[in-house]
């Protein structure tokens, strides 16, 4: 009974990472298509199945530059620079503090970070 339970577990599982990845592969379909609303919406449901994902998180913030919510997309940067060093992070956080006006001097933004 217990291997029948692990074996259904298992089947789950692999059944929620294959409906993740579909939706993210829809998603940039619909990004080719200029569906910006629609590639939003298929990679936030990719994230509910798959949160941790970070090629995802990279994905949903090109989608939130292109619908031009830049606010929301510094907000996912900043998440995504506590969990993940990426020299991108740091470039598209800059970009988006200058868009608003907001310039930090470089060592109080990697101070935080190379501590």
């Amino acid at each position: 009974m217990v291997m029948l339970y692990k074996l259904h577990l298992m089947k789950y599982f692999e059944w929620v990472h294959r409906l993740a990845y579909i939706h993210f592969l829809y998603s940039q379909i619909l990004y080719d298509e200029q569906d910006y609303n629609g590639a939003l919406a298929n990679v936030n449901e990719a994230l509910r199945y798959q949160p941790e994902k970070f090629s995802y998180q990279c994905r949903k913030l090109a989608y939130l530059y292109s619908l031009k919510q830049h606010k929301t997309c510094l907000e996912l940067v900043e998440n995504l620079l506590e969990t993940h060093e990426e020299a991108e992070l740091y470039v598209l956080r800059a970009r988006l503090n200058k868009l608003f006006g907001t310039s930090r001097s470089a060592s109080t933004m990697f101070t935080r970070h190379w501590k």
